[in-house]
Formats: C-alpha cells, structure tokens, sequence
C-alpha cells in the first residue's frame, strides 16, 4: 500500500484567517482577554489549521486497494500458435493479516496525537497569556512608583539649582540626586521597553487596541488557593501526548507486522488468439 503523506497548509489557512479583523468583544474582565488570545493567537489558529486533515487520517485508512486491470498482447510467427493472442485480467485485492484494521488504529492514533497536540497549544498559549498579564500590571504600578521618583528628585534638584550658591556638603548632595535621578530615567526605559515587547504580544494575540487590554488587568492577588493534600491525577495534554506516542509506536508496529501477511488476488482472466488464413 501507498503510504499516505497528508499536505498541510497552515501558512495558507492562517494567512486567510487574520486577513480579517478580530471579532473579540469588549473586554470587560482577564477572562475575556484570555478568551480573545486563545481564539485568536497565531499559535493556536496554526495548529486549529492542521485540524482540518483529521478526517483524512480516517478516510485513508479505511481505502481498499484499487482493482488491478492488466491486458497482454503477443505475436507469433510459428505456424502451429496463434498469430496473435491477447489476454485480460481483472483482480481484486484481499487485504490478509488484519492490514486495514492496523492502518485505522494507526490513523487513530495519530489524529488522538494532533488533537493533543493542539490541546497542549491552547493550553501553553493561555499560560503565557495570564503572566502576561500580570506582569503588565506589575509594570504599571512601578511605571507609576518610577514616575513618581523622578517628580520627587526633579523637584528637589530643582531646588537646589535655583539657589544662587551652594556648600559643599550641598554639592555632594545635589550629585547624588542626579545619580538617583539618571538611576530612574534607566530603569523607567528599560520598563518602557518591556511594556512595548507586552504590547506587541498582545497586539498579535488578540488583535485588538492596546488600551482595551489595560483597562481589563487581573487585580493584585492578595488570597492564593491551598493546595490538595493529595496529588491531582494529571489530566492535561502533556500526558494525552504520550499516550498518543506509544499508542502510535504500537499501531505502527501491529502494521508492520500485518504487512508480513500476503495478499489474496482474485478475479476473471480471459484471453484469445487469431490464427492467420492458411
């Protein structure tokens, strides 16, 4: 049997997809923002993309082999033969061995595989997501605390520079607030620079104006959950991953041993010849 090689077109699919604007609504709270990113981040619409040749998997598995249809023509110059004879066959293919039931557990397995895969997309997606969030709300409050430094030493060197002349126990002080002033300018246009990398993360996420995103920051977390005395059964995607890769491993070795089965050919043949007038 052919092996099937299934033509993905993610790039395509997902050029097509954000040719359109995002349809999020307004957000109105962190899950809403969460909601958009997971409907509409690059990741997650290249791996929903992929999503389209499940059935395929299925569809190809359970393919019989075409009908083979072979016809033959011979010439002969001997008196005692048939100047021309010609023959046909037409066989069908029975697949022994147990081969169509291997290749439908093995396009299960690898559609359990894809559909894990993109579970595991989602979920990291949304994770990134949520702590970039809250480490967007971290920068604003020291964006504000920053800020807020800098008025201060402003307005005393200032002060300072306004008078006519100053002691030297009032230099060294007017240095140092210039050192601490310069500190906060650095560190206030390092916060900047993080907080455009959040907002192009956001910009392509979600798709949506920047602002809307926010006014819908998570609060300070001020009570954390407790914790299970017992350990959870792991339940996500990185476990349904591996059981997909030895389901896969075990589908692929039931193939390779039903291959080792010959197939059963049956089917009419027919055939004639011409003999030349004497």
């Amino acid at each position: 049997m052919r092996k099937l090689f299934v033509g993905l077109l993610p790039l395509f699919i997902f050029q097509g997809v954000r040719a359109g604007e995002a349809d999020c609504p307004p957000f109105a709270s962190p899950q809403d923002v969460l909601n958009c990113v997971r409907k509409n981040h690059p990741e997650v619409l290249r791996a929903e993309a992929e999503a389209a040749n499940l059935d395929a998997f299925d569809s190809f598995a359970r393919q019989r082999p075409n009908p083979e249809i072979d016809a033959e023509a011979v010439s002969n110059s001997d008196d005692d033969e048939a100047a021309l004879s010609a023959e046909a066959s037409y066989l069908h293919t029975f697949e022994l061995g147990g081969k169509r039931g291997r290749r439908r557990d093995l396009a299960k397995a690898r559609r359990e595989g894809l559909l894990a895969r993109i579970q595991k997309t989602r979920e990291e997606v949304t994770l990134t997501a949520v702590l970039n969030l809250y480490r967007l709300r971290h920068l604003q409050a020291e964006l504000h605390a920053v800020e807020e430094a800098q008025n201060t030493f402003g307005t005393i060197i200032g002060q300072y520079k306004n008078r006519r002349q100053l002691s030297p126990e009032q230099q060294v002080s007017l240095n140092v607030f210039l050192l601490a002033q310069s500190d906060y300018i650095l560190r206030r246009s390092r916060l900047l620079q993080e907080q455009r990398a959040l907002r192009q993360y956001f910009d392509l996420a979600t798709g949506t104006d920047f602002r809307a995103v926010l006014k819908a920051l998570p609060p300070p977390k001020t009570v954390w959950p407790a914790l299970p005395a017992s350990v959870p059964t792991l339940a996500g995607a990185a476990r349904k991953e591996a059981q997909a890769e030895v389901a896969l491993a075990q589908a692929e070795l039931g193939l390779t041993n039903s291959d080792a089965a010959p197939d059963l050919k049956l089917g009419p043949k027919a055939g004639g010849g011409i003999r030349p007038r004497p």
